[in-house]
């Protein structure tokens, strides 16, 4: 994929197809158009071309005008470095990022379709069903019919729907704020990630005998709710592809006195694992809601429940890897009955979401799993790992 940051560097060439919008999360909805791209992209003989930006424009207005005591929330499910990884293994031909600013942001949509067609050219437009482009988002659908029905082709792609929901930014967004990762992994068709570097931390993990990766939370990346989750880790830039798992949690570590418990924090343990990696990019994905964060008494409690946590995540990564055999006498699903509804975890992906899920208010499984049972045991972390 050739990536472009200006508009000056695409070379103009009247046979391409594109896209045009934000693509924050590239969820199915997202996918359902750009393979609608690729189609029309194959039929006529076409390349492939995305048109973002950088920031995103409502991120952009978000922030206008914003200080430290006039804060905009965090407002994006991938940064630009996310999305580049994710377009890229979609095989798409070029990317273009333009950045977003005051002055661009004054265009008029013919102002905006008179530069793509003059310094990139193409003869296919794919548009979602909502798609607006332009000053005060003044372009759309019937803006391109009256203006440009003769210039190029118009095509409309419809919403995607799952489960008798519109796969939308918004509603994973909505998502985030609950426990439902894997309702979100289904409407994103890949686990929700963050690209990031391990930093410096305060070595409390170490102290536990968890020694972990403090990740930095990319500014304006929306953070899954507070909690402890089952992880993959990549190391990114490493010729490795293997992947890591491990426990993150994401907090403001209640327990730990004299620290700030009011800044959010991402903390990983990874299992098997011993390596410096300081200042490493590595690819965090989230896979399962383990349990909510919460305050212990002291530090030897949170190393008690860190321990179960961690065996917990083991007899999922058994469940999932398929080194448990299901429905058997000997099955920790047996064992620890209490618990065999937590083995749901990784849902086909056309299951495990319930029908209008942004009206759905039940009571899952995991809240009432606060506690592991007291028996189980388990083996010493790793030491090491030149983490915290």
């Amino acid at each position: 994929m050739t990536i472009y940051h200006y508009i000056n560097e695409v070379d103009f060439n009247v046979n391409r197809a594109i896209a045009v919008g934000g693509f924050d999360g590239i969820h199915l909805g997202h996918q359902k158009l750009i393979d609608v791209l690729f189609t029309q992209a194959k039929i006529n003989s076409l390349k492939t071309l995305i048109v973002t930006f950088d920031p995103l424009p409502k991120t952009f207005f978000n922030n206008v005008g914003a200080t430290k005591t006039n804060y905009c929330p965090p407002s994006i499910l991938t940064t630009t470095k996310e999305k580049i990884d994710i377009l890229a293994k979609k095989n798409i031909d070029e990317l273009l990022i333009i950045k977003f600013n005051e002055e661009f942001s004054k265009l008029s949509p013919y102002a905006f379709l008179e530069l793509l067609l003059d310094k990139i050219g193409f003869k296919v437009y794919v548009m979602g069903e909502n798609h607006t482009f332009g000053h005060n988002r003044k372009g759309n659908i019937d803006f391109l019919k009256e203006k440009y029905n003769n210039k190029f082709n118009i095509i409309k792609v419809s919403h995607h729907t799952k489960n008798d929901n519109i796969v939308s930014t918004t509603l994973i967004k909505k998502l985030l704020t609950t426990e439902n990762i894997e309702y979100i992994n289904n409407f994103l068709s890949y686990n929700y990630f963050f690209i990031s570097k391990v930093i410096s931390g305060n070595k409390i993990g170490r102290k536990l005998g968890f020694p972990t990766a403090n990740i930095m939370i990319p500014i304006n990346k929306i953070v899954p709710k507070n909690g402890v989750y089952l992880v993959q880790i990549e190391l990114c830039n490493i010729i490795n592809e293997k992947k890591y798992w491990g426990i993150a949690n994401i907090g403001t570590r209640p327990t730990i006195e004299n620290f700030d418990n009011t800044e959010q924090h991402l903390e990983v343990h990874i299992f098997d694992f011993s390596e410096d990696i300081y200042d490493v990019e590595v690819r965090i994905s989230f896979l399962k809601y383990i349990r909510a964060e919460q305050k212990f008494n002291n530090t030897n409690e949170l190393a008690e429940q860190i321990s179960k946590d961690i065996h917990l995540c083991n007899l999922l990564i058994k469940e999932k890897t398929g080194n448990i055999k299901k429905n058997t006498g000997a099955s920790p699903r047996a064992k620890y009955s209490r618990y065999a509804e937590l083995f749901s975890a990784f849902p086909d992906k056309n299951d495990g979401i319930p029908k209008r899920v942004r009206n759905d208010k039940r009571t899952t499984p995991l809240a009432k799993a606060s506690t592991t049972p007291q028996e189980w045991n388990c083996s010493p972390p790793v030491e090491g790992q030149g983490v915290n």
